[in-house]
Order: C-alpha cells, then sequence, then structure tokens
C-alpha cells in the first residue's frame, strides 16, 4: 500500500502497478473525478474507489459513469470500503 499527498503526486508515480485507488473526490487542484477521468482516458485504469465528504447524487453518478467500481460518502463503514477493496484486488476468473 502507498499514499500520495495529490492526484499529482500520484501521476508523477508509476502507477501501473496499483489495482486499486482510493481518493476523494476532493483533492486539491486536481480532483479525484477529474483524477479517475484522465487515468480512464489513458487506459488500464486500476479499480477506483471514490470517496466524498460533500457527495451529492450527481457527483456518484459522475464517479460511476467515469468507471468508479464504487463511491462512499462520508462518513462511510470502514467495513464497506475493505469489502470494495478485496472486491478490486479479487482475481478474476478467467
Amino acid at each position: 500500500m502507498k499514499s500520495f499527498g495529490s492526484a499529482e503526486e500520484f501521476l508523477n508515480h508509476d502507477h501501473f502497478d496499483c489495482a486499486c485507488l482510493v481518493a476523494d473526490v476532493h483533492l486539491g487542484k486536481m480532483s479525484g473525478l477529474e483524477l479517475q477521468a484522465m487515468l480512464a482516458a489513458r487506459g488500464g485504469a486500476p479499480a477506483t474507489i471514490l470517496t466524498s465528504g460533500l457527495a451529492e447524487d450527481e457527483m456518484e453518478l459522475e464517479a460511476r459513469r467515469l468507471g468508479a467500481m464504487a463511491f462512499f460518502p462520508k462518513p462511510f463503514d470502514a467495513s464497506a470500503l475493505l469489502d470494495a477493496v478485496s472486491r478490486a484486488l479479487a482475481p478474476t476468473a478467467p
């Protein structure tokens, strides 16, 4: 597991070995939604789980449209987040 202080820091890292990304929507200069869109446009985006303390229905819809596998408004149940991470990391059947 690795953590980053910003979306830009993540993008400057060799993130191609990343199987699951958990990010907040409100990250600073670049939002989690912008990060998700950029990764999706590049192809091969990791399974992404987004969170937000200022969640709105439209935000969750946009996150899912961009390919997020899960969206959690804060406060969220930690076990639900861990379940989503486990699903993201589970091997897929051939």
